[in-house]
């Protein structure tokens, strides 16, 4: 499995503290240069956004569709391209955009989560996502991992966040299928019913957000402080425990039927 780290030029801090992360558990990674929405001109948005989305961005721009949000986009499809055009010898991949928090457990569950994918040919497994929605998850049509979590084939519902994800080259390039000459969606808006893709989602949450806004110079440095405290604190195995799943809970509400 070959992990890739998103993540801007300019946000030294973030890409700091992934390393740090990610070195405390020896996992092997690249850094991946992001598209910086914070510079895209509208030629820029002109020749990189299909007509439909581009419609969307002028409905939407800086509510729902930011540029911070085309530079996203932009920076996953880049990545999609970059590990097919370079013929990667690994068979999944794991991505992540740079605001991830690992708990201790994390990584254990992706390897295993990575082997799973292999067994069944899943060509996707969503490891974050939030939903303004009760998620309808069947358990019949679901995949044990071990005792706790458990993959479950993608509902028909709207999720967002592109924190995480398990990804195969047969998946990269569906994900690629409808985006590989202009960017038709944000990197979020996911529609696997639309490219075929044989998606799934982990339950229980594996992994969260470390909670940085856009970019930490934007935090002030109490709320910064404060951050880091709560991250040491989870490093505690009882409290950890407790407030993982209250976070966790608050993130994303499921239903198993």
């Amino acid at each position: 499995m070959k992990t890739f780290v998103i993540n801007l030029e300019r946000s030294k801090d973030r890409r700091a503290y992934a390393k740090n992360q990610l070195d405390k558990f020896n996992v092997e990674y690249e850094f991946f240069k992001a598209t910086d929405g914070s510079t895209l001109s509208d030629e820029w948005i002109e020749n990189n956004l299909d007509e439909s989305f581009k419609k969307e961005y002028e409905k939407y721009k800086n509510r729902f569709i930011t540029k911070g949000a085309l530079g996203c986009a932009d920076s996953h499809r880049r990545l999609w391209k970059y590990i097919l055009e370079n013929e990667i010898n690994e068979e999944i991949f794991l991505i992540l955009e740079d605001d991830f928090f690992l708990l201790k457990d994390t990584m254990k569950i992706i390897n295993e989560i990575a082997s799973v994918m292999k067994q069944h040919d899943l060509e996707f497994v969503n490891l974050y996502y939030t939903s303004l929605e009760i998620l309808e998850l069947d358990k019949k049509n679901s995949i044990k991992v071990n005792n706790k979590y458990s993959l479950y084939k993608y509902p028909n519902q709207k999720t967002s966040n592109s924190l995480a994800y398990l990804v195969n080259k047969k998946g990269l390039k569906k994900l690629l299928s409808s985006q590989s000459s202009k960017i038709t969606r944000m990197a979020d808006d996911w529609d696997f019913e639309e490219i075929s893709l044989n998606a799934w989602l982990v339950y229980p949450l594996p992994i969260v957000t470390s909670g940085f806004t856009s970019t930490i110079v934007n935090m002030n440095f109490k709320t910064f402080v404060k951050r880091m405290i709560l991250q040491k604190i989870l490093w505690i195995p009882i409290i950890s425990n407790i407030l993982i799943d209250l976070w966790k809970k608050r993130i994303v509400k499921v239903r198993i039927k």
